[in-house]
């Protein structure tokens, strides 16, 4: 049964009062790379099956099929100052760990959607692909077993990983300073086929909210005792959109907030947490498909703060995805968790529809239910103008905004704008806009006609899954100790173009 937002937050405040576990020197902040990983192949009906999987929603029989029988196997989306750099056209994201003594360097995904820091070792029984470096349980002079431990994870569609339990170092980043000791190491012995895929991939690290591991006997999770060692329990993320005209450097920071990711000008808002929770998960007051209105920008002059509504423009009001009528229907707003480790926009059917609805030519239907549309379109806007990019005076719609990710497609996609309620500080709510290129996710493996949009459905009118399409527009603060999240614009470079 989920923990209370307040019975989370005693724990975690009680554990920062403990006699630090670790025995290092408190360090409070942390830089961590997040890099690029050349092995991902972009995959959309994958990373869609692998989200589903994940937080224990049903794949369509349909995607389970093709997936068999696809060349590309399915991956693992996800992500984590360690430096991030998007993988391979950002399908994924995944940071250099040193784990052991001396370290051996991974690349781990950090995923705020799980609390487990698993990995493949020299234990693994699975066939290792040549290029993926596992930890060598038998090299690490600091390794040591937890007699009779043992961890697993299962997933709705019945995939799992089970193995043993150490006791080693862990050091975030190349170039850090701060090392973990006697963090729990869980080491694969045996993964399903679907979880061991990506050749690249050694492993997850958990940073759930939570503080809950899979482990028997129970063992603190890796960000509780990382908590211990930071100058704040606080960690942000800064997840980069991949172009070949902006390579600004993608980063996790741990300790404090970096205000030089921030746009200049603006301020980090926060939300709290949703009641009773175990995840990153917060509310938001609706969604809209983006067009002219003049007050939205990804940068240049300001952030817009306002209600989408209130734009000084003449042209007709952008299309609203919580109901026909334009009004918010519900009697309480919507839910989404903040994962790293999922890289989709995940939501209710309707928002879903009422967006590809101002896509021409968009339909539903591929793989089971899977939203696409053709890679080459002309224009998403009545008049084929307006509206702004980050740093300059506008943009063009017949600019390509999708031939430096999966092709010389040229999907001009309408933003996505996201609204979240004012908070205890401000009475303005926070929009963040995304940008219709990062919502063309890649082409179909069976037509290269068609491209698959970064935004699809989720099963469920209580929540749904805000992943790294959605992370990439915003500069983003985990908050352990308040219990909240906070986002705050950014510089987007020539790939912010809407």
């Amino acid at each position: 049964m989920a923990r209370s937002r307040s019975s989370v937050l005693s724990s975690i405040l009680l554990f920062l009062t403990l006699p630090s576990l670790t025995g290092a020197v408190i360090n409070p902040t942390l830089d961590v790379k997040v890099d690029r990983n050349p092995s991902y192949k972009p995959n959309g009906p994958a990373a869609y099956a692998q989200a589903l999987r994940k937080w224990g929603a049903p794949v369509p029989v349909e995607l389970e099929k093709a997936l068999a029988v696809m060349s590309t196997p399915p991956g693992h989306g996800g992500t984590g100052d360690i430096a991030v750099d998007s993988v391979l056209q950002d399908r994924e994201y995944l940071s250099r760990v040193g784990v052991g003594t001396p370290p051996q360097w991974l690349w781990l995904d950090l995923d705020t959607g799980s609390a487990d820091l698993w990995m493949y070792t020299s234990e693994t029984r699975e066939a290792t692909p040549s290029n993926r470096t596992v930890f060598k349980i038998e090299e690490s002079t600091t390794a040591q077993r937890i007699e009779n431990g043992s961890w697993s994870i299962a997933y709705g569609d019945g995939s799992s990983a089970y193995g043993t339990l150490y006791h080693d170092t862990v050091t975030l980043g190349p170039n850090s300073s701060l090392t973990v000791l006697n963090s729990t190491i869980e080491s694969a012995l045996s993964t399903s086929a679907s979880l061991s895929s990506d050749p690249i991939l050694a492993g997850i690290l958990g940073l759930s909210c939570s503080l809950n591991s899979n482990a028997s006997p129970k063992q603190p999770a890796f960000l509780s005792v990382l908590l211990s060692q930071l100058g704040e329990p606080v960690f942000t993320v800064d997840l980069k959109h991949y172009s070949s005209e902006f390579e600004a450097e993608g980063a996790y920071t741990f300790g404090y907030t970096d205000k030089g990711r921030v746009l200049e000008g603006t301020d980090i808002w926060y939300t709290p947490l949703f009641d009773a929770s175990k995840f990153w998960e917060v509310s938001y007051t609706g969604m809209h498909v983006g067009g002219q209105q003049e007050g939205h920008r990804i940068g240049g002059d300001g952030w817009d703060t306002g209600s989408p509504s209130e734009s000084n423009s003449s042209s007709e009001s952008d299309p609203d995805l919580d109901d026909e009528d334009g009004s918010d229907s519900e009697p309480d707003p919507p839910r989404a968790i903040i994962d790293t480790g999922t890289t989709l926009i995940l939501v209710t059917p309707d928002k879903v529809k009422a967006y590809y609805d101002a896509v021409p030519g968009a339909q539903k239907g591929a793989f089971g239910g899977l939203w696409t549309f053709p890679c080459q379109l002309n224009s998403t806007s009545p008049s084929g103008e307006g509206g702004h990019h980050a740093g300059g005076e506008g943009w063009n719609m017949t600019a390509d905004m999708h031939g430096k990710g999966t092709g010389d497609k040229g999907g001009h996609l309408p933003p996505l704008i996201i609204t979240f309620p004012p908070n205890e500080i401000t009475s303005t709510p926070f929009i963040a806009k995304i940008p219709g290129a990062y919502l063309n996710y890649s082409t179909m493996w069976d037509d290269p006609e068609s491209c698959m949009g970064g935004l699809q459905e989720w099963p469920s009118d209580d929540f749904g899954i805000f992943g790294a399409v959605f992370l990439k527009t915003v500069y983003a603060v985990f908050d352990v100790g308040q219990g909240r999240v906070g986002f705050a614009p950014k510089d987007l470079g020539e790939s912010g173009i809407w």
